[in-house]
């Protein structure tokens, strides 16, 4: 009795290609919301909300223009606005940047908003001055004098 044994090899080179046709969009410009003036020393919240066409999450970075940042902060929902606070220590007018940026790193472009810390408050200085009855008098009678 005679047993045939047939062996078959099959050699298959298969490659695989998987192309993605779609495309990553960037998130849109953030809108930055927020008090346009303020006092030196005092925290204030500042609000950015961007959306994103692929309904990506995003992170959000701000530029304080007082040579801080808040570095890459997220992931958040697209389109919740989201607070950040910061304190400016110098009197001056700062421009506040934020931009966003997709999970996959597509960034938009800068959002910008100004907020004036002013150096002096010259009508706070003259009510603190005439707020004092006494003074006030004695100003008053000063310059009558002077006049004469």
């Amino acid at each position: 009795m005679f047993h045939i044994i047939y062996l078959y090899k099959i050699n298959l080179n298969i490659s695989l290609f998987i192309w993605n046709t779609e495309t990553n969009n960037s998130p849109n410009k953030p809108t930055i919301t927020g008090l346009a003036t303020g006092k030196a020393g005092n925290k204030y919240d500042y609000k950015i909300n961007a959306s994103d066409p692929d309904d990506d999450e995003v992170y959000y970075y701000i530029d304080w223009e007082d040579g801080s940042n808040s570095g890459w902060q997220g992931p958040y929902p697209e389109n919740i606005e989201q607070t950040f606070q910061h304190i400016w220590q110098s009197r001056n007018t700062y421009t506040i940047k934020a931009k966003a940026k997709d999970i996959s790193d597509a960034e938009s472009d800068w959002a910008t908003f100004e907020i004036s810390i002013p150096k002096i408050k010259l009508i706070n200085v003259m009510t603190r001055f005439f707020d004092n009855s006494k003074l006030y008098t004695i100003v008053t009678i000063l310059l009558k004098l002077l006049k004469t």
